[in-house]
């Protein structure tokens, strides 16, 4: 439901997305480069979204719409209180992440990005 549920929601949206100036960020984990034990359906399911939006990108180019990956490593909320052997120094600070998404979301519009990767 993860890849399919963004494919229904964004041909849903199409003729939306198309009538204004959009741009489209998908979320990814680092799991689609990480590959780690127990992940597989899950690193799948966020590998096939990636292609899903490299697809959307060549499809939807004559548009001029921006379609942009962003690989996101864990990110450090309450949701990881119960893991009791987390590492919390590897994951992104929410506030750093909320600062990022600002500066994104106020970047000058015809820009050509199409991925970025945040690590620590």
């Amino acid at each position: 439901t993860n890849t399919y549920g963004s494919f229904l929601m964004l041909k849903n949206l199409e003729e939306f997305l198309i009538a204004g100036e959009t741009k489209i960020y998908n979320i990814l984990s680092t799991a689609i480069n990480e590959f780690n034990e127990g992940t597989l359906s899950y690193a799948v399911a966020e590998n096939a979204k990636a292609v899903l939006t490299k697809i959307l990108r060549k499809e939807w180019a004559k548009y001029n719409l921006e379609v942009m990956d962003i690989i996101l490593p864990p990110v450090d909320t309450s949701l990881w209180d119960e893991y009791e052997n987390i590492d919390r120094e590897l994951m992104i600070d929410l506030d750093q992440l909320k600062l990022f998404f600002n500066d994104l979301l106020n970047m000058k519009s015809g820009i050509n990005i199409t991925q970025i990767e945040l690590s620590l």
